[in-house]
């Protein structure tokens, strides 16, 4: 699950703005209590992340919005055709900015970058644009080289079941990333009956549903920020990463078709958004 404070900013995210009271509401099924709440609404506040436009009243910041489009650096490249090319990194970085290379090398990881050598990581999507803001915000420039290639003359990147020194294997911990896919199919597939249920369920219908759609939105996120996605024919044959990933987008666009014909919907959602889910309708 995603920190509370990134939900509060993704929230923001989808309605301009929202009070205090409305927070509450909205995460009070994912077991966030009323104090926590408000206490990380003063904290992105301070962090100036969110402002008051009114008492009790938030809205995102400049710097608020741009975190919030940093979350997510990658789209679902299991939609798109691989080009044959890889986009590799080479750091440079000196012991005496060891704050900053060890900073950059972890963030590389934690989005995916398999680890090709000491200070050079390897992605199969071009990704480099989305990059340029962390580059340029610890003023690291100097100290990178980023190449695009499809040319490995020797000790080429091998497919799954290949003996390489540089297989998907080693690069990538595709077993860990195979068995939470694994999990969660379990879960999509009781949450989906949970989501038919509840439409004939009166009582606490909406709320059922806006956490459910919540839930599916943070674990949408977490797959694609985390899974280097990488070509199929560099994965396993039991690969349950697109059907996981597909199932998540279908939920998601279910629950938005039922939320969108109801004024409950449209109090939380921005009309900007909804628009969007009537048009993918």
């Amino acid at each position: 699950m995603l920190s509370l404070e990134r939900l509060i900013i993704l929230l923001l995210s989808k309605k301009t703005v929202i009070t205090s009271k409305e927070f509450i509401s909205l995460l009070a099924d994912l077991s966030f209590t009323s104090q926590s709440i408000r206490n990380s609404l003063t904290k992105l506040k301070k962090l100036a992340y969110i402002t008051s436009t009114e008492r009790a009243s938030y809205t995102l910041t400049d710097k608020g919005i741009k975190a919030n489009n940093g979350y997510r650096m990658k789209d679902n490249y299991y939609n798109i055709k691989w080009n044959g090319k890889w986009l590799i990194i080479l750091i440079g970085i000196p012991e005496t900015l060891r704050s900053k290379r060890d900073y950059f090398r972890n963030f590389l990881l934690n989005i995916g970058f398999g680890y090709l050598y000491k200070s050079v990581y390897v992605f199969p999507w071009n990704i480099s644009n989305q990059l340029f803001d962390i580059i340029d915000t610890l003023e690291i420039e100097e100290y990178l080289t980023i190449s695009i290639s499809q040319e490995f003359i020797l000790n080429k990147i091998s497919a799954e079941g290949i003996s390489s020194s540089n297989s998907v294997r080693r690069l990538w911990n595709i077993d860990e990333i195979h068995n939470k896919y694994e999990e969660k199919q379990i879960w999509l597939e009781e949450n989906q009956k949970l989501i038919n249920t509840s439409i004939y369920e009166k009582q606490q219908y909406h709320s059922l549903l806006f956490s459910r759609y919540l839930s599916l939105i943070v674990l949408q996120e977490e797959f694609i920020n985390q899974d280097p996605m990488l070509p199929p024919e560099f994965l396993p044959g039991n690969w349950l990463g697109t059907k996981v990933l597909h199932d998540i987008d279908q939920q998601i666009t279910y629950i938005e078709k039922i939320l969108s014909t109801d004024n409950y919907y449209s109090l939380y959602i921005s009309n900007e958004i909804n628009q969007n889910f009537k048009t993918r309708s």
